[in-house]
C-alpha cells in the first residue's frame, strides 16, 4: 500500500474522476514512518466499522497490514476498497479499509478533524 501523510489531499486512484471536490488522505499508513497513538472514541470507531462494512473503489488485490510481523505475508489482516466521510463543509476523507484494523490492533489515531467527521 502507498503511504500518504494524514490530511495530504487524496491522489491514489487518479485514474478516477474525483466529484466530490476537496478529498483527504487519512490512515493511509507504512511501517517505516510515523505512527500517530492514542485513543479512539468507542462510539467513533463504532460509525467507522459501520461503514467499512461497504467499502467504495474497490482495487484488485489486497494491501497486507505491514505493522502485523508473520512469517507468511498472506496471514497479515488485509483489505481492499476505501471508505469516505464526508464533512458538513464538504471536505471529503478518503481512507483505506484497513483504518479499522490499524485503530484496533495498532492504536492509531486519525486526526481530530476525522473524528469529528464520525461524529457529525
Amino acid at each position: 500500500m502507498s503511504y500518504f501523510r494524514d490530511l495530504t489531499t487524496y491522489n491514489y486512484a487518479l485514474d478516477k474522476v474525483e466529484e466530490d471536490g476537496c478529498v483527504l488522505n487519512v490512515g493511509w499508513l507504512s511501517l517505516g514512518e510515523p505512527l500517530p497513538v492514542g485513543t479512539v472514541p468507542a462510539d467513533a470507531l463504532e460509525r467507522l466499522l459501520k461503514i467499512a462494512e461497504n467499502p467504495v473503489r474497490v482495487m484488485r488485490g489486497f494491501h497486507f497490514c505491514e505493522f502485523c510481523l508473520c512469517d507468511d505475508v498472506n496471514d497479515r489482516p488485509k483489505g481492499t476498497g476505501e471508505i469516505r466521510v464526508t464533512s458538513k463543509s464538504g471536505i471529503t476523507y478518503a481512507a483505506p479499509v484497513l483504518i479499522c484494523h490499524y485503530i484496533n490492533e495498532h492504536n492509531y489515531l486519525p486526526p481530530q478533524e476525522f473524528l469529528d467527521t464520525l461524529m457529525e
